[in-house]
């Protein structure tokens, strides 16, 4: 005959079994599921909200896609004109090398922003934007290992900005198109980032 201690102890483990299997299975579980499905895209391993066809989420979903497109392409354009002045500032070609690449993969990346945006009747921004038209005035007056350090450290910040609006976008974006744009650019902008800090590091 069992004891009272053995009893008690199948009994809680029965129970236990039951509630386990109750919370897997239970309708809550099933939507959250089915709501939000997991991607291992290059955005990261994120959880993707359902598209909603309210008119406030519309309008809150273009305005995301507005900033989006007129961050990364101040970004972008800073990063192309940061790049042109490399050839009359420096003679290290660690640096002219690099700024070569990075003004090539600017121009592509917006080059594809150009496309997305015009697809969707969107005018990108002529400007820099203030906080970018600073450094380009700061890069203008210093020469040599100055200018080569800012440069350099400058294309860590340029880059580390991009990345954050990818992310951010990959997070709570909805448009296929920038989704895709972002899953496409974003190793190559974490890659270059990675390649500028270590450069830095060096000079």
């Amino acid at each position: 005959m069992l004891s009272h201690k053995k009893l008690l102890f199948i009994g809680v483990a029965c129970l236990n079994s039951v509630l386990i299997s109750c919370y897997f299975n239970s309708p809550t579980q099933s939507i959250l599921a089915q709501n939000t499905p997991e991607t291992n895209s290059a955005c990261g391993n994120t959880k993707l909200a359902p598209e909603t066809t309210n008119s406030g989420s519309s309008l809150s979903a273009l305005a995301l896609d507005k900033e989006f497109m007129t961050k990364v392409a101040q970004s972008n354009m800073i990063g192309i004109q940061t790049s042109k002045l490399v050839p009359r500032k420096s003679i290290n070609i660690t640096v002219t090398n690099f700024a070569e690449q990075m003004k090539r993969d600017y121009e592509d990346w917006n080059k594809q922003l150009e496309k997305i945006a015009r697809d969707k009747g969107f005018n990108l921004p002529k400007d820099f934007g203030s906080e970018n038209e600073s450094f380009l005035k700061t890069l203008k007056q210093v020469d040599g290992d100055k200018f080569n350090r800012a440069y350099m450290r400058g294309q860590v910040q340029i880059h580390s900005n991009i990345r954050n609006e990818f992310e951010k976008y990959c997070q709570q974006g909805q448009d296929q198109a920038l989704k895709g744009f972002a899953e496409k650019i974003l190793p190559v902008v974490e890659k270059n980032r990675e390649e500028a800090g270590r450069k830095a590091r060096l000079l």
